[in-house]
């Protein structure tokens, strides 16, 4: 299995502008918060995480616990500042949270700002 080639499970990305299966693993995370904002998406760390993990299984794993070095907030910071390859991001990424069972977008907690 190719490490960097997506798997497109489902084809639940097929319907997105920009989306391909080879466009390798940060470009994928970098599609995928591009594309969070959208009604029907609006996913969690923890979804994204899952997601990430889906489509590249080889991958480094990538934690949905933003208290964690290797996280999605650490991958949406760099997409956010275009650093290590990611973005830069046209609008900045923030992750979505579970609230009394509504999708909440804001800002991680301090001193986790990204």
């Amino acid at each position: 299995m190719n490490k960097s080639k997506g798997q497109n499970l489902n084809n639940r990305y097929s319907q997105y502008p920009g989306y391909s299966p080879v466009m390798g693993i940060t470009k994928f995370q970098d599609f995928l918060f591009e594309i969070n904002d959208r009604p029907e998406r609006q996913q969690t760390d923890a979804e994204l995480s899952e997601e990430m993990h889906q489509e590249h299984p080889l991958g480094v794993l990538i934690h949905s616990d933003f208290r964690e070095t290797r996280s999605v907030r650490t991958v949406r910071r760099r997409y956010n500042t275009g650093t290590q390859n990611h973005g830069p991001a046209r609008k900045p990424s923030l992750p979505y949270w579970m609230e009394n069972g509504s999708r909440i977008r804001r800002a991680y907690p301090e001193p986790y700002v990204t």
